[in-house]
Parts: C-alpha cells; sequence; structure tokens
C-alpha cells in the first residue's frame, strides 16, 4: 500500500500498543509500498500487490507472521464487504463493482486493496487486546479517513471519459461515531471462503511441522559429530554434481578431521564414518553393528521389494542359513575360465562392430555392451543359464530384443531417484505418486521374469555345483520358503554382475587417458604369449595385479553404503557414544582418497603403489583390507562373497581387451560420477582401435561353456 497514504494512520494504531508493552525501543520503521514493524523474534509486516491480500496477524515477541497471498478478485470483493460491515458501515452505504477502473487506475485498486489487507488483522488486534491505549476508537479514526481519502480520488461512476470507480461510493456520514460504536469484528473463518482460506494455511502448517520433525536431528546422536545440511543429500533433485564433486565440497573437510559426520540419507538421520578405525569396529562387531538392509530399514519401498531379504543384507539366522547355501556356489576355486576368455573376446568383437559404425574419430558409449558382458557372465556363472539363447527370453516382452537387460536398466533408473532416495516414504503411497506405482510393477516383472527363466532353462549337463543348483536344492527340501529362494536369486542376479560392470566402465576410461599404463600392461600380457589364459596365467601376473588392485581403490564400484544398525548402545571408537537403533554407513571413496590413509597422492592412479611382486601386493590387499583403509569388498566375517570371483573376471577381462585392442577416450567426453550410491564414469565414450599382430582368439574349442556367446547374436 503506499506509505504516504497509510503508514502514518497504521502507526498511530500500532505505536500506543508498542508504548503499553515496551517494545517502542525495539521498532523500527521504514516507508516502502506500505509500512514494516521488526522487533527481534517477529515481524508485524502490511503490505500489498495488485490482485492480491495478505493477511497479517499483530504480532507479539516470539510470534511468526502468518500469510495467505493471492486471492481471487470474487474473494476480494466479499472480503471487502465483510470488513467494512464489521467496521460499521451499514451495507446500503456500500457498493462493489468489478469494472474496467481496477485495471486502468491502478492507484485506485492499490488503495482499496491495500484498505483490505490491513482491516481484518487490525480488527482480530482489536478484539484479541481488548481497548488498551484507545487502539479501538484509533483505528476507526484511520478507517475514516482512507474511506474518505479514496472515495476523493475515485472517478465518478458514469463520468463521460472517465472509467467506473472500483468503490463507486459510500458515505462517511453513515459510519457511526467512534465513541457511540459497539464494535462487532468479523473474524476470517465466518465466511465460506476464509474458512478455506483458514483450512489451507492449517494444512501447510502442518506439514511444515510434519516436514521438520523428519528431517530435525534426534536429540541422542552424538552431539561431537559434524552435522551435514540436509540439503547436500537433496542436491540430486536440481543439480547434476557428482558424488566425487559433493563429496570434495561438503563432506570430505568434516570427515578426515572427525572421521565420522551425522547425514541424512534414506529418510532418517545417520552416522556416515570413513576412519579406519571406526570401520574395524564396526565390521569386526557383527552382533552390536547389526547387517540392516532395505527390508528392515524401509521395508514398504520399491528397493525392499527389489531385494528382498537376502544373504547380503540379513542378519543371524537367516544369514546363516542363506550362508550355508550359498557360499560353497560364490566362493569355490575351480571357476571354469573359458567362458570368460571367450565372452571377453567378443566383448571386443562387438566393440569393435560399433566403432565401425561410428563417425570417424567418435566414440562408442560403452556401458551397454558392458551390461550385456556382466549380465552373461554371470548368467554362466552363478545361475546356469545363458541368457542369450534361452527360449523364453523371445516370448516374455515382445517389446524389446533382451527383456532381462532391458528391464533391469528401466528398474534401476526408477529406483534411484533422488527424490525416493532420500524421501522412501512416498513409496507407502503408490496411488498419489504413479512412478511409484509403475516401479512397483516393474520389480515383479523382473521377479517373475528372472524366475521363469531359471526354473525353464535348458539343462546344461553341469556339476550342478552353482548358485542356482543350491537354492532349487534347499527349496526342494524345505529349508527356504519361495520368498527366500526368490530373494536371493535376484540378489544374485544384480550383485554378481554389477560390481564388474562398474569396475569395466572405470578401466575403459582410466587406462584410456593414461596410454603409458596401457602400454606397459599390453607389453606384460604379450610377453606371456599365451593363447588362452586361465586363473594361474593372470594370477601370476604383477602389473595386471596392481592395475586392478588400483582401480578398486580409485574407483569402489559401491562407493557408499549404509546398511548397519546398532542393535544397542555403542561406543564406536572408544570415543563416539551412538544410541541403539542407529544406522551406520561408511564411504569407501573418502576412505580411499584420505591422504591420511594413503599418502599426498591418494587421489592419483598410481598402480606401483602397491609393490613389485604378485605376492607383496597380495599382502598389502589383505593388511589393508584388516585395518580398514581398502573397503571395496567390505571386511571381515561379512566381506562380499564374490570377491575372488570378481578379481578373476576383470583380471581375464582386461588381458584379452588389451591384447587386442587399443583404446582412448573420446575428446568431448568430460568425467562424471552419478550423484550417489555407485561410481563408475556415465556415459563414457571410448574410441578402439583393432591391434593387426596378435596371437588372440585363437583355438577356440566351440564345445566350451563360452561357445554359444561367442559365436551366436548380440551380447
Amino acid at each position: 500500500m503506499p506509505a504516504t497514504f497509510q503508514s502514518d494512520g497504521m502507526l498511530e494504531v500500532i505505536q500506543p500498543s508498542l508504548q503499553q508493552n515496551g517494545w517502542i525501543d525495539r521498532v523500527t520503521t521504514a516507508k516502502m509500498n506500505g509500512i514494516s514493524l521488526r522487533f527481534e523474534d517477529g515481524t508485524f509486516d502490511v503490505s500489498s500487490t495488485s490482485f492480491a491480500i495478505f493477511f497479517f496477524n499483530i504480532v507479539k515477541p516470539d510470534d511468526s507472521p502468518f500469510a495467505v497471498p493471492k486471492l481471487t478478485k470474487c474473494h476480494e470483493a466479499k472480503t471487502k464487504m465483510e470488513t467494512f460491515k464489521a467496521a460499521g458501515f451499514r451495507s446500503s452505504s456500500i457498493r462493489m463493482s468489478f469494472q474496467e477502473a481496477m485495471y486502468l487506475d491502478d492507484n485506485i485498486e492499490e488503495l482499496a486493496t491495500s484498505l483490505t489487507g490491513f482491516m481484518e488483522p487490525m480488527i482480530k488486534g482489536i478484539r484479541d487486546l481488548g481497548d488498551q491505549g484507545g487502539m479501538r476508537g484509533a483505528f476507526l479514526r484511520v478507517l475514516v479517513t482512507q474511506a474518505d481519502r479514496i472515495r476523493q480520488m475515485s472517478p465518478v461512476a458514469g463520468t463521460s471519459g472517465q472509467p467506473s470507480a472500483y468503490i463507486d461510493s459510500y458515505s462517511t456520514k453513515s459510519c457511526p461515531s467512534p465513541e457511540s460504536t459497539t464494535f462487532q469484528p468479523a473474524l476470517p473463518f465466518e465466511t465460506p471462503d476464509m474458512a478455506f482460506v483458514t483450512a489451507v494455511a492449517l494444512g501447510l502448517s502442518c506439514l511444515g511441522l510434519l516436514l521438520w520433525w523428519k528431517i530435525h536431528v534426534p536429540s541422542n546422536l552424538p552431539r561431537n559429530l559434524p552435522k551435514i545440511p540436509v540439503y547436500v543429500s537433496l542436491l540430486g533433485l536440481w543439480s547434476d554434481l557428482g558424488q566425487d564433486e559433493v563429496y570434495d565440497r561438503w563432506l570430505r573437510k568434516h570427515l578426515e578431521q572427525h572421521g565420522a559426520v551425522r547425514f541424512w540419507f534414506a529418510g532418517r538421520w545417520s552416522i556416515l564414518v570413513i576412519k579406519p578405525q571406526y570401520l574395524t569396529d564396526i565390521f569386526r562387531n557383527e552382533n552390536l553393528y547389526a547387517k540392516a538392509g532395505n527390508q528392515k530399514k524401509i521395508p514398504w519401498s520399491v528397493m525392499a521389494s527389489l531385494l528382498g531379504d537376502n544373504i547380503i543384507s540379513s542378519h543371524g539366522d537367516n544369514w546363516r542359513l542363506y550362508s550355508s547355501i550359498m557360499k560353497p556356489g560364490m566362493t569355490k576355486r575351480n571357476f571354469d575360465c573359458r567362458p570368460l576368455v571367450n565372452m571377453s573376446r567378443k566383448l571386443m568383437e562387438l566393440l569393435l562392430q560399433a566403432q565401425s559404425r561410428t563417425a570417424a574419430g567418435k566414440g562408442v558409449v560403452i556401458n551397454p555392451f558392458i551390461l550385456r558382458y556382466a549380465i552373461s557372465v554371470m548368467g554362466r556363472s552363478f545361475l546356469d543359464i545363458d541368457f542369450q539363447v534361452s527360449f523364453i527370453l523371445t516370448t516374455c516382452l515382445e517389446e524389446q530384443e533382451n527383456p532381462i537387460v532391458e528391464l533391469q536398466t528401466i528398474i534401476k533408473r526408477s529406483i534411484f531417484k533422488p527424490f525416493y532416495m532420500n524421501f522412501p516414504v512416498a513409496d507407502k503411497y503408490p496411488a498419489l505418486f504413479p512412478s511409484r506405482k509403475r516401479a512397483f510393477t516393474l520389480v515383479k516383472r523382473f521377479e517373475s521374469l528372472l524366475c521363469e527363466l531359471i526354473r525353464h532353462r535348458p539343462q546344461t549337463g553341469s556339476d550342478h555345483d552353482q548358485v542356482a543348483h543350491m537354492l532349487e536344492r534347499a527349496l526342494k527340501e524345505g529349508k527356504i520358503t519361495e520368498k527366500q529362494y526368490r530373494d536371493n536369486l535376484k540378489i544374485t542376479f544384480i550383485v554378481a554382475h554389477e560390481n564388474t560392470q562398474l569396475l569395466l566402465n572405470s578401466m575403459f576410461y582410466q587406462i584410456g587417458i593414461d596410454q603409458q599404463v596401457q602400454d606397459k600392461l599390453r607389453d606384460e600380457i604379450n610377453a606371456t604369449r599365451v593363447a588362452n589364459p586361465t586363473a594361474d596365467t593372470v594370477n601370476k601376473l604383477p602389473y595386471l595385479t596392481s592395475v586392478i588392485y588400483e582401480l578398486l581403490r580409485l574407483y569402489p564400484p559401491i562407493s557408499q553404503l549404509t546398511n548397519r544398525v546398532t542393535e544397542s548402545d555403542a561406543l564406536l571408537g572408544d570415543t563416539i557414544l551412538v544410541p541403539a537403533n542407529t544406522y551406520i554407513g561408511w564411504n569407501a571413496y573418502g576412505v580411499h582418497t584420505s591422504s591420511a590413509n594413503w599418502g599426498p597422492n591418494a587421489k592419483d592412479f598410481i598402480p606401483e603403489r602397491w609393490g613389485s611382486n604378485v605376492e607383496e601386493m597380495q599382502l598389502k590387499f589383505r593388511r589393508d583390507t584388516v585395518r580398514g583403509t581398502f573397503i571395496p569388498f567390505n571386511a571381515h566375517m561379512r566381506k562380499c562373497l564374490g570377491q575372488a570371483f570378481v578379481l578373476l573376471q576383470m583380471k581375464i577381462a582386461v588381458f584379452e581387451l588389451v591384447r587386442g585392442i587399443r583404446w582412448k577416450v573420446d575428446q568431448g567426453y568430460k568425467l562424471k560420477f552419478p550423484g550417489a550410491g555407485v561410481l563408475a564414469p556415465v556415459g563414457c565414450r571410448i574410441v578402439f582401435e583393432e591391434i593387426e599382430v596378435r596371437a588372440r582368439i585363437s583355438e577356440i574349442d566351440s564345445t566350451d561353456d563360452g561357445a554359444s556367446f561367442y559365436d551366436g547374436g548380440d551380447l
């Protein structure tokens, strides 16, 4: 409202109350487009814009202003009428109209709207404060003065060449005198429209309180740890920052100084750790820091529906049961290397074919090829199935060439959305969030398809020593339920391909930007003069071993994980008191790039840091894992059961790829990591070149387990 017309009158109304309550020295006034009176602990602000009415309570110290913006024109008119009536004007003396004047004469419209904008809260204030300091009389005097000013400024209705006035007429003669008036204020909730506004306001207030309750830090969390602001966890909602950038900007300083922080994740506050002492304490005390996956943390969620209760996230009796069934199939020492060799060769040929179809100098997006390769290897090594030739693949989803691959990719996109990762409570209400309803449906389709494929797979005549065989026997013998069978089948499918998929993406990028490493690897591999490498071949190569270890250090596939919960109050590292039922996680990227753990060049790719021979490297690998300074596969009794297989698969893949092709990163590609969770280059594009002089792909045994992958169709 224009200060020249209303500020003085409003000050006259407010000042007696300020003086009586001893607030006058705590108030400053400012003339702008209205008036603002500011307390130390609250604000009384009166302002107005065209076609909007703002309602504010008169605030006292410790109060906060309340506003409902932008009511409709119709609502404005009704509000004005009720306000004038409450002030004592007779209905016959008030006439409102919606003529062009409200558009053509902003000044008049602004005054009329402003008058209403401060009248109702003033009425409410008089009701609350009584007649202290003569406020009632002062208010009515201001009201009459303002009404007279508007009447004088308003064009007369019907005058030639003038628009109709916003308030056509009302007579100040009909105003009762302040002294004789029995004031009956109109309350905001006495009209249907104001009841709606009040309800909306109350609803928003309740929503705000609920949001505050969800994101406030529980008082029992250790106060000697820094608190990372909630917005850091929510950056993915509006930012494309990679997790390395987020970690370096907001987390590294606090974590390296204190070893742990309070961190918001998955709808709750947890403790995030990188200090090796704290990590070894957690990993060694399984009964105190219990594994607690999504099936316990957020059991209603899409993630819990996908993964269920499985060998990785379970605890206690269930974990011991699953381990007794599945561990022999995951940790065996006699994995057949022939499928790994031939599938690596097929991956190489498909990449070269893709390069031939790409413009000169432009790179190939590698992840789709790597994903299919990794799923194929996982199927042949753990589930006794060739996903490429299974007859069911051609009938399950007609619209997609490879349903199991495509469906799994879609599910990942559906699950790892920043909003739902941070507010999984939304998964409780799929009717309100159609994308979550669709995500639940996709998970069910994936589960049904996978189980159908496994149960109807062609018999291979293998030794029946794979994980799928062991789960099937346990189900048949009644050791596990149908749900437990399905949950562990799904987790095997996911984790038995994901680590290698992510690490191969990182390998192509890192060796693609460091040609010296690539050339040194190629020299070592070619010196073996071995046509078909075995586990014994690759495990004897020191530089290949050091490159794989360094890739795991700098690019840990699962970079951050929060899946431990305290079973009772715990003293973490003898310094941090952690209350029961607190979730604890760790950031492997932070552990592996800390200068305290790996020296001042911790963020550099230096394979030579692991030693000069394989025995020395393996010793350092084990020692740093036990110390908690190297944790790509977790540590101690809950370390990854597929660790040995991943290392073998990576060594054979790199062996075959390096001696058959040369590559570099596309000049237009800029390294970008996902915002959270897994760590690998996103959308990496590589330029490939075939090496002519080679001893590769010789004497392929057409009867071996990988032949169908090598000889038939796309990955």
